[in-house]
């Protein structure tokens, strides 16, 4: 809940005068004090005015004063983390695409939670694409370092070949949010293609050779 307290005059530092009016210190969800200032010259309706339009402001126009969770997918083996926003759908990849761990997690994609300092809670995840529904059952963890914490969790998902919708539910203390994505796996690499085509004239090559009874 934001609370709105007068405080003493100060000096304004960009017009470097003293605001007869007073700034106002406004505590957001975090308590992270946040200074304002009115001119001296609005009347009692007009600051009244003012102050709902800032609460306004502060509870609609600006959510990073009451976000506790952001959600992002690991990309390039963890070297690039891609936020993921309500109503944007970026193209991921598996998060080893491209890293020497590509043969080893050809599939496997990552997603890390930040969530702020909220004590204990649970989470869980389900990851929904191409008719196919995988979950993360929930779990109990608990977030005091005050910069924050990451969690990470991993899904290992079939092939596609082209660009699939997909979508990520995260579940914070029972709370959803939901994240849209659009995801396709690499293109086999020249040497794997050789290698196949390889394998694939042996094959031929031998039942060539076989003699027929």
């Amino acid at each position: 809940m934001i609370q709105i307290t007068s405080v003493k005059p100060k000096l304004s530092p960009d017009r470097r005068s003293v605001n007869t009016r007073g700034p106002l210190l406004v505590k957001g969800f975090r308590g992270n004090p946040v200074y304002t200032s009115f001119p001296a010259v609005c009347s009692g309706p007009q600051r009244g005015f003012m102050q709902r339009w800032m609460v306004f402001v502060l509870l609609f126009a600006t959510p990073a004063f009451a976000a506790s969770m952001n959600t992002y997918a690991s990309q390039a083996g963890g070297a690039n983390l891609i936020q993921l926003i309500p109503g944007q759908d970026p193209l991921l990849i598996p998060t080893f695409a491209g890293t020497p761990l590509q043969s080893t997690y050809p599939g496997v994609l990552v997603f890390e939670t930040n969530l702020a300092p909220i004590g204990t809670f649970t989470i869980a995840y389900t990851l929904t694409i191409g008719g196919q529904q995988f979950s993360i059952p929930t779990a109990k963890d608990s977030c005091t370092t005050p910069a924050g914490c990451f969690f990470p969790t991993n899904f290992t998902l079939p092939p596609f070949s082209h660009p699939t919708a997909g979508t990520l539910v995260v579940d914070v203390n029972g709370s959803n949010t939901t994240f849209d994505f659009m995801f396709h796996s690499p293109a086999p690499e020249p040497a794997s293609l050789v290698l196949l085509g390889t394998g694939l004239v042996g094959i031929g090559w031998r039942r060539l050779r076989t003699p027929r009874v």
